[in-house]
């Protein structure tokens, strides 16, 4: 596929120069680390920035597709040049112009930018966020709240203007630097001491939450994670612990109160909520990332990585679940998680027993191949049969012949290690590479890694052609 990495970090190519300047940069590193990613995966990969030069770019790398056919995708890790609501604008002329993307679209973007609105919600669907006030100018009444108070800008990301205020002076101070430096109201929230936890998210039908993530300050300065310590500009050590040392009930109480998060803004494929834990175990919503770093010391990241899910199969991975959306590709498979460690997906469902599902682009992209047999006749239909190990699947011949078209057959050695099920995908003849069956696997990597491949059967060449594809079930 081709895929479009696009990005702000030095271009100022827009019209004129007006409004809000965004202060948010993507880093170089992390720009190659993610193309390097989708060149793994196979994928033919250009970067842009996101200016007024975008849409001509993208038409000339992913010219307009013939009906059937399947587009490219943009991988937007893109923070806006400037203007309100900065994360909606490449979201929203990707929308207009057509073009599919990985990540939240401009709707879930901008609820998620205005913490006001945020909280909002969350209370609206009962969700635990700390009580707060704005202010919405200069000499504004001091709110009832005891101290110590959190104070931020209402509409920015990043922990710009964050700050810890202990008194109506403090509160003065901090208020002002925000109304002077961002031009905006203030957001003031009752302040919880405790234990920062992330939660990253991934996916849509089924969404998953990654292992939490707890945020450790050390002894220096004040526990909030400031925009100084993200960049590294504040000379202390913030590390990241993954996963949290929380008990499973806190930790599934964590994992579900961030899918919530998750479906209230309504996000798409990629998330990372940011809660509060106090000292009688409660924990509150601080916000919902929709466009969470990708930065390699990033919480996002580590819990990827907790769950088996290194940088590179992280990208592809938001790839498949953004393709998953748009095109009606079979999801990836659940997240493995590696032992001691669990995911949860959309209802509590802890994910230990699941379906590996894939697609033929992806069963394309490996590099074992074997040439389709052209001389199969009803006499193998028992060999096809043997297939589905259980009688459940396989060569059901009065299943074929219902489907209006005669399904090539295809021996497989060996014992079947999994049970099998089958499933149907239609798809354009001339759109279909390979067919794979897949036998013996007792994980999701030997599942795919013992998937025999056969290239089109003659049968295949049709106008329409019916597919069909074991998928294997099995306890990871």
């Amino acid at each position: 596929m081709k895929v479009a990495v696009v990005y702000n970090r030095e271009s100022k190519r827009v019209i004129n120069l007006f409004g809000m300047p965004n202060q948010e940069r993507i880093g170089q590193a992390a720009i190659h680390r993610i193309v390097d990613a989708l060149k793994k995966g196979r994928h033919q990969v250009k970067t842009f920035e996101g200016d007024k030069e975008l849409i001509d770019n993208l038409e000339e790398f992913m010219p307009q597709v013939l009906k059937g056919e399947r587009p490219g995708m943009v991988f937007n890790v893109s923070y806006g040049i400037q203007g309100q609501a900065r994360y909606t604008h490449i979201p929203s002329i990707l929308e207009m112009v057509g073009v599919p993307y990985v990540g939240s679209g401009p709707l879930a973007h901008s609820l998620s930018l205005d913490k006001v609105v945020t909280k909002m919600m969350l209370r609206q669907h009962g969700l635990p966020t700390p009580e707060f006030v704005v202010l919405d100018s200069p000499g504004f009444a001091i709110p009832e709240m005891p101290y110590p108070l959190i104070v931020k800008p209402k509409n920015e990301a990043v922990s710009f203007g964050i700050s810890i205020v202990n008194s109506d002076n403090e509160l003065r101070q901090a208020a002002q630097l925000i109304f002077d430096n961002f031009r905006q109201p203030v957001l003031v929230e009752r302040y919880i001491d405790g234990r920062e936890i992330n939660v990253g998210l991934i996916g849509n039908s089924p969404v998953e939450a990654l292992p939490p993530c707890e945020i450790v300050f050390g002894e220096e300065g004040p526990k909030v994670y400031r925009y100084e310590d993200k960049t590294g500009r504040s000379g202390r050590h913030i590390g990241v612990q993954c996963p949290a040392q929380l008990s499973p009930e806190l930790t599934a109480e964590a994992q579900r109160l961030a899918i919530e998060a998750f479906k209230v803004l309504n996000c798409y494929d990629c998330a990372r909520v940011d809660m509060r834990l106090d000292a009688e175990g409660n924990l509150y919503i601080l916000e919902i990332n929709s466009l969470p770093s990708l930065g390699e010391h990033g919480s996002y990241v580590h819990g990827a990585e907790v769950v088996g899910l290194n940088f590179s199969k992280l990208v592809n991975r938001l790839v498949e679940v953004a393709s998953a959306r748009y095109f009606g590709t079979p999801s990836p498979p659940a997240m493995p998680g590696k032992k001691g460690d669990r995911t949860t997906s959309e209802g509590g469902q802890s994910s230990e027993m699941r379906c590996d599902r894939f697609s033929i682009n992806r069963l394309t992209d490996q590099n074992r191949f074997a040439e389709f047999p052209s001389d199969l006749t009803e006499s193998d239909d028992s060999a096809f049969q043997h297939a589905g190990a259980n009688g459940e699947a396989g060569g059901d011949r009065k299943h074929q012949q219902a489907m209006g078209d005669p399904l090539p057959e295809v021996i497989i050695g060996g014992e079947l290690g999994v049970s099998m099920d089958l499933v149907e995908i239609t798809r354009d003849a001339g759109k279909i590479d390979h067919v794979g069956l897949g036998h013996g696997a007792a994980s999701s990597e030997d599942l795919l890694s013992n998937f025999i491949f056969f290239k089109p059967h003659p049968t295949l060449q049709r106008q329409r052609a019916h597919i069909v594809l074991l998928i294997g079930y099995y306890i990871g």
